[in-house]
């Protein structure tokens, strides 16, 4: 977004003052539209030199298919380009279609940062040796690389992927090992003050020698050792990569290892065929239902779920399993949240057919995870906390079902590392909070087996909230101070003996928008009207001779009055923390509701319970309900 220059309404007595206000402001304005954008760093933990290591993107932006111009990348002028045929300039061999020539070496990032504007479905792109060759389509599509195809011109060139979406509403990135792995990634999220999470980590803990080494003893005298290959890798010291079973022909039909879950599944038909299936689905409650003929169905029980039917249409084979697809992939909503539930059960070995008739099972309980005879064991095996950080990776289409995925995720993001190698040798590879000298601003990381923590609400008692920062070499202090009517908001410059000509500037980003307020001296203070319950966004930005620096984005929550609370009486429970369809209530009757963005923007609102928050997008959201805040994320 370009922002218009703001009217200057400070007065200088002196011509240098103009001046360096005006330079300032230039600067000011160019941030501003820098802002626009989040740093991505890469961190090299591979054997692999800078200059061997290729890098790409590839994604959509205001539903518009491009990629990202890295050769241009600098903090607030990085360039997306749309996706056409006219960027086929790369060649393997003369008479060959042409590649987009769109991969720029690591050595030539400046400071390994990439600059990322606001972008949606994205791939990350990371080629070794080699850049990709990936041919663009003039409608804005494009054709990757084919591990199943030997004639693939990327046959033998080890790559990897990244991928991320940032919204208003929050940043979602993961590895992935839906295809294959074919060397140790690491990513690393912090949110910015005020996040949801502060913190998150996903990625590989092993070298990648010792990930081929451990896998290849594992699948021993199993089919799953055929998805080690070093096929077309001969020349390279890195030895193979290992495919996802899907890619690989024992799998397929024909394969060796073709009806490899068929017993498991016949199985499960037959059982429930003569008697009743009951599986705890998680947010979705407990459905109950059995086989007639080939198509199993089962009907939700809870609250708005309860009457609700879904179906898996006819008994699903090893492929369908495997890769999601056929039985498992299709129908209504309903069918495929269902059909996603029970492929993941399949994967994990979590069907229990011997049960009596009736009797609950959880397909979430982690602990019975791929420990039946009949599971998938290349997502099991990427799933060991030793090979992976948490034993969180997305090795399966439904890898998300019971939050098992590498996905991280941030309502306020503020960067993202990534760690090509992953983080062997990493002395912070097992910690669960930020390194030192990052802010986790109080909030925890989410626990395995919980829901995410959500960050608390500001005491009633506290209208002022105080804090300090490091900017590069400048150190502030900042305070909100609300009076019942407005937030006062001040920055403080603490070493301004340090810098010349100290000029400074806030930015309130409340409410999605973008407001510049310059001041003079070593301080600024900005009022700003607010409500209980408002959330104010702001930062702040000094320039002095020779450059500025620019604070975090910080976030108050206006505090309920404790007036207010105390006229609360009614005990109230929502649940769960992480919702798709419905959000339930206990407690509450005919209250009105009022659903809001963490901007304060309303979305939905009434008095109808269960709450159906099918309509809002993913993101993280407040309830308010008789002046009480519940916070939940819509999945």
């Amino acid at each position: 977004m370009i922002l218009p220059f703001k009217e200057i309404h400070h007065h200088y007595n002196t011509m240098k003052k103009l001046t360096w206000l005006l330079f300032g402001f230039l600067l000011c304005y160019f941030s501003a539209y820098g802002a626009e954008t989040m740093p991505f760093t890469l961190i090299n933990n591979s054997d692999y030199p800078d200059s061997e290591i290729y890098i790409a993107l590839v994604g959509k932006q205001n539903g518009s298919s491009i990629w990202v111009d890295f050769s241009t990348n600098a903090e607030g002028a990085t360039q997306t380009r749309p996706i056409n045929t006219s960027y086929n300039s790369l060649h393997k061999s003369a008479s060959d279609w042409g590649y987009a020539n769109i991969f720029v070496p690591l050595s030539q990032i400046s400071n390994k940062v990439l600059y990322m504007p606001k972008l949606t479905a994205c791939r990350i792109f990371f080629a070794f040796k080699s850049p990709m060759y990936i041919h663009f389509f003039d409608d804005g599509g494009y054709a990757g690389a084919d591990l199943q195809n030997p004639a693939d011109p990327n046959h033998g060139i080890r790559w990897e992927l990244v991928e991320f979406s940032w919204a208003d509403n929050g940043l979602w990135v993961n590895t992935s090992r839906v295809d294959a792995y074919q060397y140790p990634m690491g990513v690393e999220l912090w949110g910015a003050p005020g996040a949801n999470n502060a913190y998150m980590k996903a990625g590989e803990l092993m070298s990648h020698q010792d990930i081929l080494d451990k896998f290849r003893t594992e699948m021993q005298h199993s089919p799953f050792a055929a998805c080690y290959t070093e096929s077309g890798f001969e020349d390279d010291t890195h030895n193979g990569i290992i495919m996802q079973p899907s890619k690989i022909a024992a799998f397929k039909e024909g394969g060796e290892a073709e009806n490899y879950f068929q017993d498991y599944i016949d199985r499960i038909w037959q059982a429930f065929s003569t008697k009743q299936l009951v599986a705890n689905q998680g947010e979705r409650g407990i459905w109950r239902g059995g086989v007639a003929g080939q198509t199993l169905t089962m009907t939700g029980e809870l609250g708005a779920f309860s009457g609700v039917s879904a179906s898996v249409p006819y008994k699903p084979t090893t492929q369908d399993v495997i890769e999601g697809k056929g039985a498992l992939a299709t129908g209504s909503e309903q069918d495929k949240a269902l059909q996603a539930q029970l492929c993941g059960a399949i994967s994990r070995g979590v069907v229990d057919v011997n049960v009596p008739s009736g009797q609950e099972q959880n397909w979430g309980d982690a602990s019975k995870f791929f420990v039946t005879d009949v599971h998938n064991r290349y997502v099991a095996f990427f799933h060991q906390e030793e090979v992976s950080y948490k034993g969180k990776t997305y090795a399966f289409a439904y890898d998300d079902t019971f939050d098992q995925s590498s996905t991280l995720v941030t309502s306020i993001p503020e960067k993202v590392q990534i760690t090509i190698g992953g983080f062997v040798n990493d002395p912070n590879q097992d910690n669960q909070q930020p390194p030192v000298g990052d802010d986790n601003n109080g909030n925890k990381e989410d626990e395995e087996g919980t829901d995410p923590v959500l960050p608390e609400l500001p005491s009633p008692s506290v209208g002022t909230e105080t804090g300090n920062g490091v900017a590069g070499t400048l150190q502030y202090d900042y305070q909100f101070a609300y009076n019942g009517s407005q937030v006062t908001v001040t920055f403080t410059c603490t070493n301004p003996n340090d810098f010349v000509g100290i000029v400074p500037a806030l930015f309130n980003k409340t409410g999605g928008g973008f407001v510049e307020t310059i001041g003079s001296g070593t301080s600024i203070s900005v009022s700003i009207p607010a409500s209980p319950g408002d959330q104010i966004i702001v930062a702040a930005k000094f320039m002095f001779a020779g450059g500025d620096a620019i604070t975090p984005d910080y976030t108050y929550t206006v505090p309920l009055s404790t007036s207010i609370l105390q006229s609360s009486s009614i005990p109230l429970v929502v649940y769960p923390t992480i919702v798709t369809n419905y959000l339930y209530v206990q407690g509450a009757e005919s209250e009105t509701y009022r659903i809001t963005n963490l901007l304060g923007v309303t979305q939905l609102q009434g008095a109808e319970y269960p709450i159906s928050v099918a309509s809002l997008s993913s993101g993280y959201y407040v309830l308010l309900i008789n002046n009480r805040q519940f916070k939940f994320i819509k999945q």
